[in-house]
């Protein structure tokens, strides 16, 4: 039987925001380096308690919720300027050691921000599945329109979806917008995880398909800066982390073992 995953709980200061936190360490590590996980646009500790748990047996490990996600403070405003310092802020001043920056979705738009000028912690970037291009992704923008009307108590979520995916409520035309070059400005050693579950594939009636398209998986492996790694796990999709966990956890701790000694 698994045994339960207990956290603690606390908060970060970000640029502006008190933003909430999460902690578990099960590893009995102290010394560093910590996991920080920024997770995606609804997606709660509970719902990452899985992961989480085989990550903290290996490293402590730090879930910082989103501005205006749980008990995180809501901005007035947000923009995808906005959101990126308050997180890069928070991770920057969440730890003294070394930091595993890991991001799934929204979150991993805004690790590989980060990535672009890390802070000193940070010693490595995972990003899992960021929508590059989110407004091409009909499946994406039907699941996020989906979120806002079962989400209805959470106002901010509309905004912040708008701010960062192009993707409004029903009615609205997405904005297109490409993410892709924030893989190419990364300097921080970065991998980009991704499943192998794609729109077509008969296991994305069971699971949510990945949002990077085969063509931008072809342009990265060409283009992105040496320090960019992509990893594909399969029997994944988009959410790698809950659809895949253990296979998650394995290529995070070789893509960071030759740079922690971990």
């Amino acid at each position: 039987m698994t045994e339960p995953l207990h956290v603690s709980g606390g908060w970060v200061q970000g640029a502006q925001l008190r933003l909430r936190v999460y902690r578990a360490n099960r590893s009995g590590r102290t010394g560093g380096p910590i996991v920080i996980v920024l997770p995606g646009i609804d997606r709660t500790i509970a719902a990452l308690a899985a992961w989480i748990g085989a990550v903290s047996c290996a490293f402590e490990t730090v879930l910082v919720e989103l501005p205006g996600q749980g008990e995180s403070q809501t901005p007035a405003t947000i923009s995808f300027e906005s959101l990126v310092a308050e997180l890069r802020a928070a991770v920057a001043g969440a730890t003294d050691l070394p930091v595993i920056l890991v991001g799934e979705s929204l979150g991993g738009l805004a690790a590989l921000a980060i990535a672009a000028d890390p802070p000193a912690n940070v010693v490595a970037v995972m990003a899992v599945d960021p929508p590059l291009s989110p407004a091409t992704q009909p499946h994406l923008v039907a699941g996020v329109r989906r979120l806002m009307v079962e989400r209805l108590e959470n106002p901010f979520l509309p905004a912040l979806s708008k701010a960062v995916l192009g993707i409004g409520p029903a009615g609205e035309l997405p904005v297109r917008r490409s993410h892709l070059p924030l893989v190419m400005a990364a300097t921080a050693p970065t991998l980009l995880m991704t499943g192998d579950i794609h729109i077509g594939d008969t296991r994305a009636i069971d699971l949510f398909a990945r949002t990077i398209d085969g063509a931008e998986l072809d342009h990265i492996r060409r283009a992105a800066p040496q320090n960019v790694t992509v990893r594909v796990i399969p029997g994944a999709g988009h959410a790698v982390l809950t659809d895949q966990p253990e296979a998650a956890l394995d290529a995070l701790k070789q893509f960071v073992a030759p740079l922690t000694g971990s």
